[in-house]
């Protein structure tokens, strides 16, 4: 009746899924069938082939159980099979924008944005709404609340628009279920037990920065201790950091740029880079040619193709810092430890206004919170008078 489905790249590198079936009335004619779903939207080679073997093997299982393309209607879950979910997504913030206000339209955009990071940087981004459980929505709450530190009122918002998202795909026939609609919310009694872990906001001390530098080097971990100098110098987030391209770097004028789609807050920004790591990213860059490589990579911190996710560099925190020198702070202390000691470093020099912006915070009322969040505030001491005791 039919002969197996295969998967074909064709000479203009058109991905499909193709088999053939018996033409009704016919002992030895076959029709061929060829099916696209959304196979060439992902640009990632290796992501693109585990999802149309997939296909491939869907396509074999309908055809097993007795589909027919000549007579059959095809279910909604054949349909959809090729839909991915930041596909789907798009479709669904489309449809919700229209006749909607601008702002509403942003707040579309901006969620979805966050959902659809969130799949890339769990290797979520081939499956569909269907295989999309409780489990994964759960995930992506740890992920916003604990891994981007967003308030209990965002990681909230965010689960209430993807729960919203959800319906309107049941609706479509995309999904059978809403992941979304029995997670627990989260509270401002979570967000301060969240707080309590000190290590994830204690400073490093110049001494533990020392100890951790010597030991990469020691271990030959000279990439991953660039890595981790970049985050101090540059007081980047790792998620940022992970997304940087060469092409975002200019040494020539000292600058990084940060798309808007690297950043928490979703704008664009430009700081300078301090000489210091400078001399890392001229060090870091000498033998690359293609702006297109990620900065850093999988490849041993390397700039190449294969994007890091956020977990790559915080295993190696943990076997390299928390297990081989008992130092139990977290890796985004670097940020804060960079900023403190940019403002103990620097006593009357200090420039607010700069640090604003290299912390690309969204006012100077901001920058003075965290300040006064890290305990930071030096000045020169020589000439102050005191009374002594001989």
């Amino acid at each position: 009746m039919y002969k197996q489905a295969k998967l074909v790249v064709s000479k203009s590198n058109r991905w499909y899924i193709k088999f053939y079936f018996l033409i009704p009335g016919s002992s030895n004619k076959y029709k061929r069938f060829r099916e696209y779903f959304d196979i060439n939207q992902i640009k990632i080679r290796s992501a693109r082939m585990k999802h149309a073997l997939q296909l491939e093997n869907f396509v074999n299982e309908k055809l097993k159980s007795g589909f027919n393309p000549f007579t059959a209607v095809k279910s909604k879950e054949y349909k959809t099979a090729g839909k991915t979910l930041p596909t789907q997504i798009e479709a669904i913030v489309s449809i919700k924008s229209v006749g909607a206000s601008k702002d509403a339209q942003a707040s579309y955009k901006s969620y979805a944005k966050r959902f659809t990071d969130f799949l890339e940087d769990k290797s979520y981004h081939t499956m569909s709404a269907y295989e999309f459980d409780v489990e994964k929505a759960e995930e992506f709450k740890e992920y916003v609340f604990k891994h981007k530190d967003l308030s209990p009122k965002t990681t909230n918002a965010s689960l209430s628009y993807l729960c919203n998202f959800w319906k309107l795909m049941i609706a479509k026939k995309w999904a059978s279920s809403n992941p979304f609609s029995s997670i627990a919310r989260v509270t401002n009694k979570d967000k301060a037990r969240n707080l309590n872990k000190k290590e994830l906001y204690e400073p490093l001390t110049p001494e533990e920065l020392n100890k951790i530098a010597e030991h990469l080097r020691i271990l030959g971990e000279h990439s991953f201790l660039n890595y981790l100098l970049f985050i101090y110098y540059s007081w980047a987030r790792p998620a940022e950091i992970n997304r940087l391209k060469i092409s975002n770097v200019d040494l020539k004028n000292s600058c990084i740029y940060f798309p808007s789609k690297s950043t928490k807050s979703d704008k664009k920004a430009t700081i300078q880079i301090v000489p210091p790591l400078l001399n890392i990213l001229t060090e870091h860059l000498v033998e690359t040619r293609n702006p297109e490589d990620y900065l850093f990579t999988t490849d041993n911190f390397k700039p190449g193709t294969k994007k890091l996710d956020n977990n790559f560099p915080y295993r190696r925190w943990v076997w390299f810092v928390h297990e081989d020198l008992g130092i139990m702070k977290d890796m985004y202390a670097l940020k804060h430890s960079g900023n403190i000691h940019y403002l103990l470093n620097n006593k009357g020099n200090v420039d607010l206004k700069w640090q604003q912006m290299q912390n690309r915070h969204s006012s100077s009322a901001m920058t003075d919170r965290y300040n006064r969040k890290l305990g930071a505030y030096f000045i020169e001491v020589e000439g102050l008078n005191f009374a002594t005791f001989d």
